[in-house]
């Protein structure tokens, strides 16, 4: 079920290649875990491993293979009880996994892996370049800690990179300069036996999807935050968090002249995040989580550090009026996984205004919801493959506020569904398997998205329609080729078309707008 079952724990980032594997073992109902919340420890990931290890008759035999991969990444956490003192340099450890620098005993373990990335990709036959450069560290102390550390430099060049990165599911930058930027995520985690409190600075995915998550997704940069999880029994488990967001609105009360002539100090209006989500198994192969979210500025709140606190509630103990209350979301997320079809049903939903009273008396109302719909079958017809179909739609007003203080985004992007509010979306995504860790996956997507809602609108009623005002459509469709010949060394081949038609002007940068044909190339080593 993804429970705490050691009190030593590292997460592993949302990007590694394991997840779709646990994907394929989760659809065919070898394995059951909370895959609606992401990212899972090493530990977790390395229980769910030596359950597929147990049901090896259920396997392909490239799912067997994929299964010894994957065991020898994480060798240690399978082994964890019995490991030797082990030093590891330009070497295959105990576990026959080659590591740069790796340091075992049974006190104590660190593991290091440069990072190194170059991707050249062709947006209407003009060149594009992107580098990257960091290094990857993790490891544990004693019972109960454990630490990550992952840090690389980004350097894109071209004349068609998409500087802005919106309308589209690639991660948010939070850029310093034209060209360079720097990712960087870490953690501190301390566990006991059915519980763990982390600081840290991750990505995280909430609920279902395989294009977008409607309640967090990795869209806006990483953000530091305190977490806890808790898991007590196989039926149950919690998980909360309280996040430090970036506003990008200047404190006007901050602004302040320096000792440097013409240059003045300032700091941003701080926001913040608060949520958490109540998750049940009342069955093996169903899930039922129940959340809420709060967007909150200017001060930390003691009332959202009680992380089992009715937070709808709390914004009512401390709001005067209407105009004093915070920006409070709820949300459900549901799966269930079919024996017999080998297929995954979902579905999210997300509430960000609602009005029950309107419901019951049949007015018109606020009905700031969005949600998605979809399924992924595991070998539907030929062995070692994947469908998958969803539909999204978000109404308008979804993640606004009139507070801009409150908006629910970091960084300028929003926390949620790239797409954003006033939209819709299906996607259909074939992937084969060939060889152990070589995959072939066929995408389209066909996405409609209205205009720019105004702040005043969500006050009056009716409610606009959906889809209302300038319409921008965009379909794409194309190929991703992923080989993974040893650990953490990707190879992708990818091919996007596209077509994008706006009604509006300098909504998005126009060098996509119309037909487009992007060609992409890259090799990484050592990034999750």
């Amino acid at each position: 079920m993804g429970s705490i079952t050691s009190a030593q724990s590292v997460y592993e980032p949302i990007s590694y290649s394991v997840y779709k594997f646990l994907e394929r073992l989760e659809g065919k109902s070898i394995i059951q875990y909370n895959s609606n919340l992401l990212p899972l420890t090493r530990i977790e990931i390395s229980d769910l491993l030596q359950k597929a290890d147990s049901n090896q008759t259920e396997l392909t035999q490239l799912e067997k293979e994929e299964l010894q991969f994957y065991e020898a990444e994480f060798g240690y956490e399978l082994n964890k009880n019995e490991a030797a003192k082990e030093t590891t340099l330009f070497s295959k450890d105990n576990y026959n996994r080659f590591r740069i620098f790796s340091y075992q005993d049974k006190a104590f373990s660190l593991s290091i892996d440069p990072i190194l990335g170059w991707d050249q990709y062709w947006v209407k036959d003009i060149p594009n370049f992107h580098r990257r450069n960091g290094l990857r560290a993790y490891g544990y102390i004693r019972d109960n800690f454990g630490f990550s550390l992952q840090w690389y430099d980004n350097l894109e060049e071209g004349d068609k990179f998409d500087f802005s990165k919106a309308f589209t599911p690639e991660r948010g930058v939070n850029w310093r300069d034209n060209i360079d930027y720097s990712m960087l995520n870490a953690a501190f985690n301390y566990d006991w036996s059915w519980g763990r409190i982390s600081l840290q600075k991750e990505y995280l995915e909430w609920g279902s999807g395989q294009n977008g998550k409607l309640i967090l997704s990795d869209k806006a940069p990483s953000f530091p935050m305190i977490k806890l999880d808790i898991n007590p029994v196989d039926w149950f488990s919690f998980s909360y968090f309280n996040g430090w967001l970036q506003s990008g609105i200047v404190d006007s009360n901050s602004i302040r002249k320096t000792l440097v002539e013409g240059r003045i100090n300032k700091y941003d209006i701080p926001r913040f995040i608060v949520s958490h989500m109540f998750t049940f198994r009342p069955l093996k192969n169903l899930s039922i989580s129940l959340g809420e979210s709060v967007i909150y500025s200017d001060k930390i709140e003691p009332i959202y550090l009680i992380p089992f606190m009715f937070f709808r509630l709390a914004d009512y103990y401390l709001s005067s009026d209407a105009n004093s209350g915070d920006n409070v979301q709820l949300f459900a997320d549901i799966f269930y996984v079919n024996d017999f079809l080998n297929t995954k049903f979902y579905s999210t939903i997300f509430i960000d205004e609602f009005s029950i009273d309107a419901i019951l008396e049949s007015k018109d109302g606020p009905s700031a919801v969005g949600y998605t719909f979809g399924f992924k079958s595991i070998d539907p017809i030929i062995p070692n493959s994947s469908f998958n179909l969803e539909y999204t739609r978000i109404n308008p007003f979804v993640y606004m506020n009139s507070n801009d203080a409150q908006l629910y985004s970091s960084h300028g992007y929003e926390l949620g569904h790239w797409i954003g509010s006033n939209s819709d979306q299906v996607f259909v995504q074939y992937t084969q398997g060939i060889l152990r860790s070589l995959y072939i996956t066929l995408w389209g997507e066909y996405t409609r998205k209205g205009q720019e809602e105004l702040p005043e609108e969500q006050y009056l009623l009716p409610y606009p329609d959906f889809l209302y005002g300038d319409r921008l459509t965009q379909k794409r469709f194309g190929f991703k080729i992923n080989y993974e010949p040893i650990h953490l060394l990707n190879v992708n081949l990818g091919y996007t078309y596209s077509e994008i038609l706006d009604e509006a002007q300098n909504r998005f940068p126009d060098l996509n707008l119309g037909s487009s044909n992007r060609l992409s190339l890259s090799v990484i080593y050592g990034l999750r």
